[in-house]
């Protein structure tokens, strides 16, 4: 078991790799007194995230071989690495381009791509799947509106819409990257919590009768969703999703598979599956 953050060393912040052991390895930075760690592959042995060189900030990928390797960017001054898939081949992130704009980006093979955008002037790349080949992530479309995408080296960057408003935003993929969730807009401008894939689109799963939900994770088959949700007096609850059980409260669900549970722990949000 592996995690990865950030510590205060004096005045610096460098990027650590904690291991199960109890072992702590400062990542260390690409020339400046900053970096952050961000995401770590599967099996512990690369980490991603962003580091600051002499004047800027970039992406960057660590392995215990090669240790730091600066990114680079797509042409502008900075860069952040936000996901790497299972094996750490590849990375996912946002770059400034020579437009001094931020696009999302694909890196393997010591290649940065640039994802484009959905007509907007920057797009955010968040997450990628087990195989590196699926990127999800958000930016504006052409009218300045905030939507959710899903990106293949086939298709390209395809909005995923909305669920009948404004704006929507990817939170979590599965694995295979053929589930994608988040919150969107419906059409009175209030969110719900959406699941969504290629072939039923943006599926709304609602609210607990308030005004608010976003599913913040789903597991690696897409089968279960967990999340937030707003009640009819705006007091949010942990949810669990399933297409059999639909929308219940993590209380509901435990007292219902025979766990004595104290309601108090499940205000709020579930974020991990």
């Amino acid at each position: 078991m592996t995690f990865v953050g950030g510590d205060a060393i004096g005045m610096a912040q460098h990027a650590y790799l904690w291991k199960f052991d109890g072992t702590q390895i400062d990542l260390g930075t690409l020339g400046g007194t900053f970096s952050s760690a961000n995401a770590v592959s599967a099996d512990g042995n690369v980490v991603v995230g962003s580091a600051n060189t002499a004047s800027q900030g970039h992406a960057f990928r660590w392995t215990s071989a090669g240790g730091m390797v600066d990114l680079g960017t797509l042409g502008g001054t900075t860069s952040q690495a936000n996901a790497v898939n299972a094996n750490g081949s590849v990375v996912v992130g946002t770059a400034n381009n020579g437009s001094n704009n931020s696009h999302a980006f694909r890196w393997t093979g010591g290649v940065m791509t640039d994802l484009g955008t959905l007509g907007g002037l920057y797009s955010y790349g968040q997450f990628v799947s087990a195989d590196g080949s699926v990127v999800a992530g958000y930016g504006p479309n052409a009218s300045n509106q905030t939507n959710a995408f899903r990106w293949t080296s086939g298709g390209g960057m395809v909005n995923l819409g909305t669920l009948g408003g404004t704006t929507s935003f990817a939170s979590a993929m599965s694995a295979d990257g053929s589930v994608v969730v988040g919150g969107a807009y419906i059409a009175s401008n209030t969110q719900n919590a959406f699941r969504w894939t290629s072939a039923g689109g943006m599926v709304n799963l609602g609210t607990f009768g308030g005004t608010y939900a976003s599913a913040n994770a789903v597991s690696a088959d897409g089968k279960v969703v967990v999340g937030e949700a707003q009640d009819a007096s705006n007091v949010s609850h942990a949810f669990r999703w399933t297409s059999a059980t639909g929308m219940q409260t993590v209380e509901a669900w435990l007292t219902a598979s025979g766990v004595m549970v104290n309601p108090l722990l499940f205000t709020g949000g579930a974020r991990e599956c």
